[in-house]
């Protein structure tokens, strides 16, 4: 989508999902299997790299259901996003 729509997309949510959980777009159960970025199976380097390159200006960590407090699972995830980006 990223490269379809180019400079159209200029705001980014991320979120990460655990293994073994089909794809949902719908609230509820189906949202449970989300995680911390960076702790899940979606790529983030590949995307990031593409965003970078189409245009994207923000980023928003976003984590509807988890495992663990809201802002120790936002720190993983900062602390994840981080290390990636400065590599």
């Amino acid at each position: 989508m990223l490269k379809k729509y180019g400079s159209r997309i200029q705001l980014l949510h991320l979120k990460d999902r655990k293994g073994g959980f089909p794809t949902s777009q719908q609230m509820g159960e189906s949202a449970e299997h989300m995680t911390e970025v960076g702790s899940g199976t979606i790529d983030w380097k590949s995307i990031l790299t593409t965003a970078e390159q189409t245009g994207v200006k923000y980023y928003f960590v976003e984590r509807d259901h988890g495992d663990v407090p809201a802002f120790e699972s936002l720190r993983i995830s900062y602390n994840y996003l981080t290390k990636l980006v400065a590599a």
